[in-house]
């Protein structure tokens, strides 16, 4: 039996973090340069038809390598800057752990 991977959507996320984003008065041409398109491919795991008509996929290896590029390199990197920026002035923020951008699997 042959298992085909499923494209389940595209996602258009920033190629960089935003003060590293290009500027340009086209939003086009600003944003041919600024993002990328990420396709989410998946492998059907589970069909429960019956029950509760549900599918449940697994992403691809392609898939989480490009996720957890995109969140390592841009989205981590604009939180611990956002994180500086806001421990510079006083305010009742607290949505960084000190430590910055981390998760764990588990």
């Amino acid at each position: 039996m042959i298992i085909n991977h499923k494209n389940l959507t595209s996602l258009m996320l920033p190629k960089a973090p935003d003060s590293e984003l290009r500027k340009d008065p086209k939003p086009l041409i600003e944003a041919i340069f600024n993002y990328q398109l990420v396709h989410l491919e998946a492998y059907i795991v589970h069909v429960d038809r019956v029950l509760r008509n549900e599918v449940a996929y697994k992403l691809t290896p392609d898939t989480i390598e490009s996720l957890i590029d995109y969140h390592e390199d841009i989205h981590c990197v604009q939180r611990r800057r956002l994180q500086v920026s806001k421990s510079s002035t006083p305010s009742t923020w607290n949505g960084l752990p000190e430590h910055g951008c981390s998760w764990s699997w588990f």
